[in-house]
């Protein structure tokens, strides 16, 4: 807080008060410059609007019976699906493994794997249909198979798997003394298994012996299968599963001892197909040593830092080092399991079978092996005697390895080859040779060196040509005429270039590039891809003029979201940089700048931070801030301090970026334009919403000017400006933005797009705020003409047109509204209260009353305090005798007793005072809406002043109950709309009170029974 608690309460209570459209220019006197105060005041404003309009929470939503009961388990003899139950075998964190008897299409035995009772939470039952949904989608013999799948009369999902009757593969390593060379095929069987899974799209990401089951099959030998695909993770477009499934950040997702590094940071979005190369990297120095890299119950008992941090920075010592160095009892009891001696078992360990593991698990993930095909293939080289990939290919190595596979044919060699050393013949030849050879060599430099000539010539040219009429100044028929000049210039180049190749390398790296400015994504790869095979024909592997490319390469995969290729791409320009170039070059910041790209769109934050940070460094120590490049690592860190939510900072390094560029840039280029938009954002973020208003009409202008009138990032840049005038209560202005933007978006995207939906809900809220309610249906009936039938992707109109027709009175329209949202998202308890009172309103009691025992039986045990006031509220409107109103008190009882510390704590007062009032017990009533008339929240004391009325009147106080009924009148005429004004948005208080104060008239009048 500001220091001054009662201060900060007494300009929200003043704040509360007033129209949304007022509060802005309140708030500008009041906190006079502090901006700390003013941000603590708004949150408090959001937090009451929730409170009053009764913000959306997941939920679920079913009148079926046997979802609202407790499912007891099942238990050996039932029957799941067309399985009878035989025996439970296994049991897991939420599910349970039975033996099972399948019955149809074909008798057979199965294992059947259900969720427990109590655990089928909505991520617990996600994890459990990611695992069903990865096994479906593999079809491998070393994966266990799924014949079926379902869900228990309880709506617990199931699925049916092959029955895999084997042991755990260390323990069936170890019972049958599997040697060395049986255990590394046995290995690449399990590789195979996991490559498949890869390349369905499937991460297993817990890879361990327990999920990998070993049986001796019909001839004999051993038949692995991989098991539990619960954590598995979808890396293509798949999808597993249609419900939501989410890693939370901070949990470990996988075995601490088999866990990869980048699942130690606790980032899922970091992994990839590498992850689970590193554990099999463990599961293959167990396989070969006995022991994990590093041991489980150390790593569990140091806490769970201490496990990230050893996983993360701590190497493993080789297995041969890790055999060497273990106690005499201990190695000669892993000699004996691998059926060897021991110093035989070092010796084979020692050197390529160290490499291949400690390859696998390496800490930077792109010096593992790249698939683990990748690492099968390695360990099929071990077994044939070739060279590993593995390990360092020096020239001594691979002729050891090709002596040691051909013994006999060397010896022979050997002794030809002492002969014809002898000669002298060949060594004059070769001299001769030599000779010939430095003389075309010659030749080809000086051709070479012409050809660069014409290459910089035709580039500079080619060059200031297309910087006349470059994209970033291009003008509608500009941009297409450009496009038509590439296109014919391209076209000449197998003619006119056919003995040039340095020449057309340039100029198709200089054409990529444009493409690229150009959004032409795959014409600019392609291209690139060219260049970068004839300039490695011409200069080799390791050239600055590769590099370059290679660079621009990299540009173009990352926008075109291949992050992975691109990062392999310019780490390898970079390495030959920093060879060529020293460490200290421009076009080594360069690299380092892109790197710092790519990791940013990957959001790989870290990364992204300490390579922009080597990138700015650099350019400062080799070029102060005359270095073009300067501006872009400037705005790159400024989008990493806006990752960090760090927004001063943020906004500081894009003030940088644009001082920087200053007139050098024009105001048209992409970079500039991009820059000035976060900048806009950052600002407001940070609550300087006036401050943001011009720098992004500044946006949207320049846009126009260089995309034209109809582009999308007409309508984004619009959009952004829309976003910031609506919470400035700029409603007027929001609609003219919100409109042009509608237009434009329809033109780019048509008007179903998501974007172009969330332009028309701002746009519709501008029209409420304004009360122009039959501008907002025209819009409606426009974009939702009646009997079509509505998709998920409208829901968000839908609610904002229930909204209109209610605030308009509109009873029945916005009640069957309520009734399409409630069916479109079942799970939403916001529906639930949209419909009650507006049940009430109709009169329509029998359907209340159904809504409401559907409401017990969904929300009764809800944990989250507003939910539970708003269900408990919902049900209470009215006095129903079939209603459990101990489940409904409840849920008041739990709101005011867990919320008490909340800025809506009147709200769940009034809330439980009118639960006591419906169970009979008055005085209670009255303590607790005595609380909440003594609140801020004119809702909440209306409401409450009814139930003050109706309790002291069953109390006999008839006096005091007048009193308070004159309060409610009181309220509502000076604070609340009567009965012939418009309603805003908090409609649905303003029901519930009506409800009441009739009720409460009823009583006093004797109406009521």
């Amino acid at each position: 807080m500001t220091g001054d608690t009662g201060r900060h309460i007494e300009l929200f209570t003043g704040a509360v008060q007033l129209p949304p459209e007022e509060r802005a220019e309140f708030l500008d006197r009041a906190c006079a410059g502090d901006e700390e105060l003013r941000c603590k005041i708004e949150v408090l404003l959001n937090s009451h609007d929730r409170a009053g309009i009764f913000l959306e929470e997941p939920a679920t939503w079913e009148l079926d019976e046997t979802r609202l009961r407790v499912a007891a388990g099942e238990k050996p003899g039932d029957r799941v699906g067309n399985c009878r139950l035989l025996q439970q075998i296994g049991e897991g964190g939420c599910g349970v493994v039975f033996l099972a008897e399948q019955e149809e299409p074909v008798r057979r035995r199965v294992a059947l794997k259900v969720i427990k009772p109590g655990m089928d939470t909505r991520s617990v039952i996600a994890r459990f249909e990611a695992e069903r949904q990865a096994l479906a989608l593999m079809d491998h013999p070393h994966i266990a198979h799924v014949f079926d799948a379902g869900a228990t009369a309880s709506g617990r999902p199931y699925f049916v798997m092959e029955l895999v009757e084997g042991l755990k593969i260390t323990d069936y390593c170890q019972r049958h003394s599997l040697p060395l060379d049986a255990r590394l095929k046995l290995f690449t069987h399990i590789c195979d298994a996991i490559e498949h899974a890869h390349q369905k799209g499937i991460l297993h990401r817990d890879i361990k012996p327990s999920n990998i089951l070993v049986m001796t099959g019909q001839d004999g030998k051993p038949v692995p299968k991989v098991i539990d695909f619960g954590i598995a993770k979808a890396t293509g477009g798949e999808p597993l599963t249609d419900k939501t499934l989410v890693t939370s950040w901070g949990m470990l997702i996988g075995t601490p001892a088999y866990m990869s590094p980048e699942q130690a940071t606790m980032a899922s979005a970091e992994l990839d197909t590498r992850t689970d190369i590193y554990s099999l990297g463990v599961l293959l120095y167990e396989l070969l040593t006995g022991a994990t890299p590093f041991d489980t119950h150390e790593l569990l008992k140091a806490g769970l830092d201490e496990v990230r941090r050893v996983i993360r920075e701590v190497e493993p010592v080789r297995p041969s080092t890790r055999l060497s160095t273990m106690a005499a009892a201990d190695l000669a009891n892993v000699a004996k399991h691998h059926a060897a001696e021991v110093p035989k078992l070092i010796r084979e360990m020692r050197g390529d079978l160290d490499w291949i593991v400690m390859k696998a698990l390496e800490k930077d993930r792109t010096r593992r092996y790249a698939t683990t095909n990748a690492l099968a293939m390695d360990i099929a080289r071990y077994l044939a005697g070739d060279a590993v990939l593995a390990r360092p290919p020096s020239t001594a190595y691979r002729f050891g390895k090709l002596v040691r596979r051909n013994r006999l044919w060397f010896a022979a060699g050997s002794m030809v080859a002492a002969v014809l050393v002898i000669g002298f013949v060949a060594v004059a030849l070769a001299l001769k040779r030599e000779q010939g050879a430095r003389q075309e060599a010659d030749k080809a430099r000086q051709q070479a060196e012409v050809d660069k000539t014409q290459s910089q010539q035709a580039t500079r040219f080619l060059k200031a040509m297309l910087e006349g009429v470059g994209p970033s100044v291009a003008r509608g028929r500009d941009t297409r005429m450009l496009e038509e000049i590439l296109a014919k210039t391209e076209s000449r180049f197998p003619v006119e270039l056919a003995g040039q190749p340095a020449v057309r390398a340039d100029l198709q790296t200089l054409l990529g590039r444009v493409y690229r400015d150009l959004d032409q994504l795959p014409k600019s790869e392609a291209m690139l891809r060219e260049a970068l095979e004839l300039r490695v024909g011409l200069f080799g592997e390791e050239s600055e003029a590769v590099t370059d490319t290679l660079i621009e390469l990299g540009y173009t995969l990352s926008y075109s979201s291949k992050g992975t290729e691109a990062e392999t791409i310019v780490r390898r320009s970079l390495v030959t940089r920093r060879k060529l170039l020293g460490e200290e070059h421009g076009k080594v910041a360069e690299s380092y700048y892109v790197m710092g790209s790519i990791f940013w769109a990957r959001q790989d934050i870290p990364e992204a931070e300490a390579m922009l940070q080597k990138s700015l460094a650099m350019l400062r120590r080799l070029h102060g801030d005359k270095s073009a490049l300067l501006g872009d690592s400037l705005m790159g860190l400024g989008c990493v301090r806006y990752g960090q939510k760090n927004y001063r900072e943020a906004e500081d390094f894009f003030r940088q970026a644009l001082d920087h560029w200053g007139d050098t840039l024009a105001d048209e280029h992409p970079s500039k334009i991009l820059c000035l938009e976060n900048l806009a954002n950052m600002v407001s973020i940070q609550g300087k919403r006036a401050e943001a208003v011009p720098l992004l009409r500044q946006v949207v202008e320049t846009n126009r000017k260089v995309h034209g009138p109809d582009h999308a990032l007409v309508a984004k840049s619009l959009h952004s400006l829309i976003r910031v005038l609506l919470p400035m209560g700029k409603f007027d202005e929001a609609e003219v933005a919100g409109r042009e933007a509608l237009a434009v978006a329809g033109k780019a995207w048509g008007t179903t797009r998501e974007e172009s939906l969330m332009i028309l809900r701002d746009l519709i809220n501008a029209l409420l705020h304004q009360r122009k309610f039959e501008d907002a249906e025209r819009l409606f009936a426009d974009l939702l003409p009646a009997g079509q039938e509505l998709t998920p992707e409208y829901s968000g109109l839908l609610y904002e047109r229930c909204d209109t027709h209610a605030m308009c009175r509109r009873w029945r329209e916005a009640a069957d509204d309520a009734v399409l949202l409630l069916k479109q998202s079942p799970e939403s308890h916001e529906h639930y209260l949209t419909l009650a009172p507006l049940l009430v309103q109709l009169g329509d009691l029998a359907e209340y009353q159904r809504l409401c025992a559907s409401i017990c039986g969904k929300f009764g045990e809800t944990k989250d305090v507003f939910v539970a006031d708003r269900m408990a509220k919902a049900c209470l409107i009215l006095p129903l005798p079939a209603l459990d109103l101990k489940a409904v008190a409840a849920m008041a009882e739990r709101a005011v007793n867990d919320g008490s510390k909340e800025v809506a704590a009147p709200y769940f007062q009034f809330c439980k005072g009118l639960a006591e009032f419906r169970l009979g017990h008055y005085e209670e009533a009255l303590t607790w809406t005595r609380r909440a008339a003594d609140g801020p929240f004119r809702e909440a004391k209306a409401g409450a002043f009814t139930v003050l009325a109706m309790a002291e009147f069953k109390l006999g106080r008839l006096e005091e109950a007048r009193a308070a009924l004159a309060e409610c009148d009181k309220l509502i005429a000076e604070q609340l709309p009567d009965s012939e004004q418009q309603i805003g948005r908090e409609w649905r208080d303003w029901l519930i009170i009506q409800a009441l104060r009739s009720e409460a008239k009823r009583l006093m009048e004797g109406e009521a029974d």
